[in-house]
């Protein structure tokens, strides 16, 4: 499957590499089983897709914004994002879009990678930031909640962990907070509550993620 982010797309979404761009990547996630097998990012909350919240929510923090999904790339057409298939890490989880994202980000000039998670739409509207400034010398950086606990789909990457990275999937690394330790990833500790990493996985999660958006 090809990504929709071609070579031609690629040079004229060229970021300035005097800078230290980065580029933001919406993983989409897998077949979501327990909502019926349906794209749970265009599960609507409060008359908008989920897509749509963590678009509005990741944009202003990022340089430039894509979206990790398998498939066609015209069913996201409407959501205006750059689509980066997985390829030969497709059935490897979100460690395989993340690869992906490296790659692409490398190629638009970028030097680091903010994941976020399309079933979160409550993430802080500072994450990147945060990370930014916890991250010091490391090449990974991953969120952490006030009361302790980890959140490795919202993580800062280096583009240079793209080799690396592929060597773990290619050895059978899936699981990602062990993948992420063996790379050297932190967690950061963030004035954020556990419920602005809230997600969906179920009908009950989308009912609860409706009254806690009112």
């Amino acid at each position: 499957m090809r990504s929709s982010l071609d070579g031609r797309r690629m040079q004229s979404a060229r970021m300035d590499k005097g800078k230290a761009m980065i580029c933001g990547v919406i993983l989409a996630g897998g077949e979501a089983r327990r909502m019926g097998g349906q794209d749970k990012g265009r599960l609507l909350l409060r008359g908008q897709s989920l897509y749509a919240h963590v678009i509005d929510r990741a944009r202003p923090q990022v340089d430039h914004l894509i979206l990790s999904a398998n498939g066609d790339p015209a069913l996201y057409a409407d959501l205006g994002l750059d689509v980066v298939a997985d390829g030969a890490f497709a059935a490897m989880g979100p460690l395989g879009g993340v690869l992906a994202a490296l790659r692409a980000a490398k190629m638009l000039g970028a030097q680091r990678v903010m994941s976020f998670a399309s079933d979160s739409p409550f993430f802080p509207s500072d994450i990147v930031a945060k990370l930014c400034a916890a991250q010091g010398h490391d090449a990974l950086v991953f969120a952490e909640d006030q009361s302790g606990g980890i959140h490795p789909t919202f993580a800062l990457w280096d583009v240079d962990l793209a080799d690396p990275l592929a060597a773990e999937l290619r050895g059978g690394g899936r699981k990602m907070r062990d993948v992420m330790a063996r790379l050297g990833g932190v967690s950061a500790p963030l004035d954020a509550c556990e419920q602005a990493f809230f997600n969906i996985n179920t009908k009950a999660d989308l009912e609860q993620a409706a009254e806690m958006a009112l």
